[in-house]
């Protein structure tokens, strides 16, 4: 992955912590910041789900590193929603994150 072309614009989302009247969290998320981004698709699926079919891809997301990003986040480009499902160490890498991620899709 080419690290200078982070070309897409995304938002950083950490789920709501704050429990509805019933007592329940709401599944809600919240913007924590703005940043730019590359995505490399790396496999995908179609499955059956209660709400119909789905396609589900797993890919990689390189972003400039930054503190507090953890595996409860998601990164938002429009309508798509990538869920982060590992922050690697810094010393992996002290420039850029590539945040392993599974995007799920309603097929129409």
């Amino acid at each position: 992955m080419d690290p200078g072309r982070l070309d897409r614009l995304m938002r950083l989302q950490s789920p709501s912590e704050t429990p509805d009247s019933a007592g329940q969290l709401p599944g809600t998320y919240t913007t924590v910041g703005t940043l730019y981004a590359r995505v490399l698709m790396r496999s995908g699926i179609e499955q059956a789900t209660a709400a119909g079919e789905a396609s589900i891809g797993r890919c990689s997301v390189r972003i400039y590193r930054r503190s507090g990003v953890t595996a409860k986040m998601r990164l938002l480009d429009g309508a798509t929603a990538y869920n982060i499902l590992f922050v690697p160490p810094v010393s992996a890498d002290p420039v850029y994150m590539d945040l392993p991620c599974e995007v799920v899709n309603a097929v129409s």
